[in-house]
């Protein structure tokens, strides 16, 4: 009921059937929202006989996939199996859990047998020596704040966990999350996002020998501070979504996502309110003081990212793609670097793909241990397409990339 606007013996609004009708659609539980207008027989000026019509969806759908990925001639594999409910305990909310298990061939490090260097090398027997496994769930709940959402639609309440665990040749890493907010659309093309508090838990239970050589090797807070237990406290992380596509025809459709986080920063202020006397330790690597919460160093920083696209459709079987991608990270005064899962990377098949993720950059570094992970507090990049039909199904596209 709090989703239908029109109200009997009222006079017509065009405002108000739109209105309706984003209400509906922004439930997530129907195929088709239908609403029309007939004004025979009525035999009043600005009076209609409305109907709704609705397509109720399956209230239970199962999804699977599976793909390969070849990284730089290293092989792998990934199985995501998923499940959601779209009326869950009878209440418009939702519930989606998806597990998702990846295996992946990767440069391990050895130690050189005849000077003790250390090197970074995959045997040839080798298959499959990384494994990822880890469940997600998301619930939400529509309308959990009528007043505050009221001249939106959409609205919803939504909680999410995730579990990963990720045991590679030179270390394991498990990571737990958890979160809660809001999301609400603002109209039919804005969407709004306001996460209350983000709990990232990042555990280093082991590290091989080799790959602790090489971290008191390089010196580098960035490497050792990314690979050591720590948190993520966002409070809050917020991100806005402007997205034209689907509204009428349009020849130029526009996507804009923004996300901003802070981090940190809130549990420093709580801790110098309630914990005047907080045990300050020492960083032996840079001889810094910083602060735990719960026995665990955490992080600080604070994060802007931007993804601004533009599809110009030529004719019905060729468009023009262009996109611009940009994001800054400041790590603040508890943690010096950016940690591993907040930093920006160029490569894959989203973004730099002449690289393989996490290959490129920064700048013309390079570093003897080619393969090893690249990351860093700043990322710019910019895509050009030229997309076209060719048979069928088959679609082909040239493009360039530009970014670091």
């Amino acid at each position: 009921v709090g989703s239908i606007f029109l109200q009997p013996d009222s006079r017509f609004q065009q405002s108000q059937g739109d209105k309706t009708y984003r209400r509906l659609s922004g439930l997530r539980v129907f195929d088709r929202v239908e609403v029309s207008y007939d004004t025979s027989g009525v035999g009043k000026l600005g009076v209609a006989n409305a109907r709704i019509g609705l397509l109720p969806g399956k209230p239970q759908t199962m999804t699977s996939e599976v793909y390969a990925t070849n990284r730089g001639g290293f092989f792998g594999t990934t199985l995501s199996v998923g499940y959601r409910h779209r009326n869950v305990f009878k209440s418009l909310g939702f519930i989606q859990a998806q597990m998702n298990v990846g295996l992946e061939a990767q440069q391990s490090f050895t130690r050189n047998g005849n000077d003790g260097q250390v090197d970074q090398v995959l045997n040839k027997n080798t298959f499959f020596n990384t494994i990822s496994i880890g469940p997600e769930i998301t619930m939400g709940f529509p309308r959990p704040f009528t007043g505050l959402f009221s001249k939106s639609s959409g609205s919803r309440l939504l909680v999410n966990t995730l579990f990963n665990y990720q045991r590679r040749p030179d270390f394991t890493r498990t990571l737990v999350k958890g979160g809660v907010g809001f999301e609400w659309n603002e109209t039919a093309t804005k969407t709004w996002g306001f996460y209350v508090a983000d709990l990232n838990v990042i555990k280093i239970p082991s590290k091989s020998p080799e790959f602790e050589d090489f971290l008191i090797r390089t010196n580098d807070p960035v490497f050792t501070n990314s690979y050591t237990s720590h948190l993520i406290v966002n409070i809050p992380r917020a991100t806005f979504t402007w997205n034209t596509q689907g509204t009428k025809f349009r020849r130029n459709v526009y996507y804009l996502r923004s996300t901003g986080e802070l981090a940190g920063t809130v549990v420093r202020g709580v801790q110098d309110i309630f914990q005047k006397n907080a045990v300050q330790l020492v960083d032996t690597l840079t001889g810094r003081d910083y602060r735990t919460l719960f026995g665990v160093r955490y992080s600080e920083y604070v994060k802007m990212d931007h993804d601004f696209r533009i599809n110009r459709m030529i004719h019905d079987r060729s468009s023009l793609a262009f996109r611009v991608a940009a994001g800054i990270g400041i790590p603040l005064k508890n943690l010096e670097v950016l940690p591993f899962e907040s930093s920006f990377f160029g490569g894959g098949a989203n973004g730099m793909r002449a690289w393989r993720a996490r290959s490129l950059g920064p700048g013309s570094y390079t570093a003897p241990l080619l393969a090893y992970d690249r990351i860093g507090e700043i990322r710019i990049e910019a895509n050009f397409e030229y997309r076209f039909k060719l048979i069928g199904y088959l679609e082909g596209a040239l493009f360039t990339d530009v970014g670091n």
